[in-house]
């Protein structure tokens, strides 16, 4: 009898940095900042993988060279290519409540900067 494997795509990767010590705060909801970020990726994506350890990003933001300390790397299998703008605002909520300026993510090869919301939506 032969045994076939199966597997299941789950879809495009984005790779998110967010500062690991600001994650483990208490949003103003009274939740941990990594569990609502785990809760919102469950419910709109088709599965997540984090990673924690000496991860430190440094980029430039509007010519000013800004250096982020450490972080977790997450990464978020996108199913849907509408689902990228749903995570990327908010990403933009996000950094606005954490007061980061920019979230830094790589989606399809390519390094992008996720400025945090002017006039943010609550999610």
């Amino acid at each position: 009898m032969k045994i076939r494997k199966k597997t299941k795509l789950l879809g495009r990767v984005m790779n998110i940095l967010l500062p690991s010590i600001k994650m483990k705060s208490y949003s103003a909801r009274g939740v941990l900042f990594e569990r609502e970020l785990h809760s919102f990726l469950l419910t709109h994506f088709t599965g997540y993988t984090v990673t924690s350890g000496n991860i430190t990003g440094y980029w430039k933001d509007q010519g000013a060279c800004e250096e982020c300390n450490e972080h977790r790397e997450y990464q978020v299998a996108i199913d849907q290519p509408r689902k990228q703008s749903v995570l990327e605002k908010y990403l933009e909520h996000l950094a606005w409540e954490l007061n980061e300026k920019t979230v830094y993510l790589t989606f399809d090869g390519k390094a992008r900067l996720i400025s945090a919301a002017k006039n943010p939506a609550p999610h």
